[in-house]
């Protein structure tokens, strides 16, 4: 799922996840049915920039390493904001930012 779409600079990307369980049937009667049911996962997050697909990191160093030109500015930025690198909002907020120094 694209997430934001600018042609010069980085897009971000969202690959959710989602498990089905199947039913199961009762066994005996300590041991009740359950229906059939959808789990959600933790969304995993990709940096798209000139047809190359990266995936994020969760440490926040190498997050910063995948911006080598502007590592400093950009840590300034995350560090006054207090941004977390994890959450969806916040990479926005990043991306953006980058964006417009670049």
């Amino acid at each position: 799922m694209l997430v934001t779409e600018n042609k010069v600079g980085f897009n971000l990307l969202k690959k959710e996840k989602v498990i089905f369980k199947y039913a199961v049937k009762e066994k005996n009667a300590f041991i009740p049915s359950s229906p059939p049911k959808f789990f959600r996962l933790k969304d995993t997050y990709f940096f798209s920039f000139k047809g190359k697909i990266l995936e994020i990191p969760n440490r926040k160093k190498d997050f910063l390493k995948l911006f080598s030109t502007k590592q400093n500015k950009l840590q300034q930025f995350i560090g006054s904001k207090k941004l977390k690198i994890n959450k969806e909002e916040d990479l926005l907020q990043i991306i953006s930012f980058y964006n417009k120094i670049i």
